[in-house]
């Protein structure tokens, strides 16, 4: 099994990262609780941007514990830097 980091971009601007074994059924995941209107910081700042989530393939990984680290680690990039995700950092928990 693989595990992959995508993105999640709005007007050409990478605002959100996650990390999945599936892709396909992350994709439908996100789309349907972005139309049934589930309030997160991603499906609240895109509300009028889009109709449809649609995840781009960062990086593959073997394992999960990779795909997390490597997902948090851009977030954290992120974070500390342009600030252009619209997702909290990563807490010590999650990793």
């Amino acid at each position: 099994m693989t595990y992959t980091v995508y993105k999640i971009q709005i007007d050409g601007v990478a605002r959100y990262i996650g990390h999945t074994n599936n892709l396909k059924r992350r994709q439908t995941q996100h789309n349907y609780l972005f139309r049934k209107g589930k309030s997160k910081l991603l499906y609240d700042n895109i509300k009028d941007k889009t109709t449809e989530l649609i995840l781009i393939p960062i990086k593959e990984f073997k394992s999960k514990v990779e795909a997390k680290r490597w997902e948090c680690l851009l977030i954290l990039l992120d974070h500390f830097g342009e600030k252009l995700l619209w997702q909290k950092p990563p807490q010590i928990k999650d990793m």
